[in-house]
């Protein structure tokens, strides 16, 4: 590290000084170093802006998890989304076209729960549903579960997606 000092007159005729302790470096590490600074103000100011756009366009479509029906919650009371509580997930047609889904459901709470598992077969370009089956589970504290539905639909697997949905909650 070196000590550079700047000495300068203000407009007033005061003398003013600056003591910088400067890294080592060359000229142009620095200005590219400022240029990645500006660069990243630059994106992350825009980022906040937020865009309208895909509201105004009518091509813009929401990805196919967001249009899976949520109203339906069964008779849970207070219901949550609980897809983390679903694990080794695994949904996809078979080579004759049979959807089939599966996975692991775990109760990482304290307290009993009941889970309502859902996958539905949906058009990845449109988010229309084309199958939808919800299966009811209730499990104590630590206690986990296979999940499995077969015979989800039948269809080749071109232009369509599984989502697979949790919601956890307690029996009214």
């Amino acid at each position: 590290m070196t000590r550079t000092d700047h000495r300068n007159t203000n407009d007033n005729g005061v003398k003013m000084t600056l003591n910088l302790l400067a890294h080592p470096r060359s000229r142009r590490t620095n200005r590219l170093l400022a240029g990645a600074c500006l660069l990243a103000i630059g994106v992350s100011a825009t980022a906040c802006g937020g865009s309208d756009r895909a509201a105004q366009d009518p091509k813009a479509r929401p990805s196919a998890a967001s249009t899976v029906p949520s109203g339906d919650n069964g008779n849970l009371a207070n219901p949550v989304g609980a897809i983390r509580s679903l694990s080794r997930t695994s949904c996809k047609a078979a080579a004759d076209g049979t959807w089939a889904a599966s996975g692991e459901l775990t109760n990482s709470t304290a307290d009993a729960a009941t889970y309502l598992v859902t996958f539905s077969v949906v058009k990845t370009k449109t988010s229309e549903v084309l199958a939808s089956r919800t299966l009811t589970r209730d499990l104590k504290p630590g206690a986990s579960t296979a999940i499995e539905v077969k015979d989800l639909y039948t269809s080749d697997a071109k232009g369509l997606s599984c989502v697979p949905r949790v919601v956890a909650g307690s029996e009214k």
